[in-house]
């Protein structure tokens, strides 16, 4: 004889053995049998972590602390068992994070090109006056009567 499933008592009381639980999908086999498969939602992200980093690290036009907040917002959703609200404040916040994100990348590809222009033209500066001073002490020498030496 088989044994009926254990229930704790919870389980038992709360919810009616036929109950459908969130996530949970019920069919029917072609030969009557019944397959339960649950479905777990995955919990919703509140990307803390990177919220951090983008605050900490580049923070272009407050974006971070922005991305931050939000995340903290999404935090506290998920802890109060609000998933739907939690989900829409860490989606906020994972688009300011890209923004931030993209605005610091950029930022940091301007300036090393911008540094690299730099150092080009100063060198480049440095050469012309360098051929300038050497022109100007040739000029220089020949008019007060020294020899100059090619």
């Amino acid at each position: 004889m088989a044994k009926p499933p254990q229930m704790s008592l919870t389980e038992c009381c709360v919810h009616p053995p036929g109950y459908m639980y969130p996530g949970q999908l019920h069919t029917t086999t072609a030969a009557g049998g019944h397959n339960t498969i649950v479905l777990q939602a995955e919990p919703p992200r509140d990307h803390i972590i990177w919220s951090l980093c983008c605050f900490l690290y580049s923070n272009p036009l407050c974006l971070g602390l922005a991305a931050l907040i939000f995340s903290i917002k999404s935090r506290d959703r998920k802890v109060a068992g609000d998933l739907e609200g939690a989900r829409h404040y860490g989606a906020t916040a994972r688009c300011l994070n890209i923004a931030a994100t993209i605005i610091a990348c950029i930022t940091v590809i301007i300036a090393i090109v911008g540094v690299a222009l730099l150092v080009n033209f100063v060198f480049i500066s440095c050469c012309c006056f360098s051929q300038w001073l050497i022109y100007f002490m040739k000029s220089f020498f020949r008019r007060i009567g020294l020899s100059v030496n090619q």
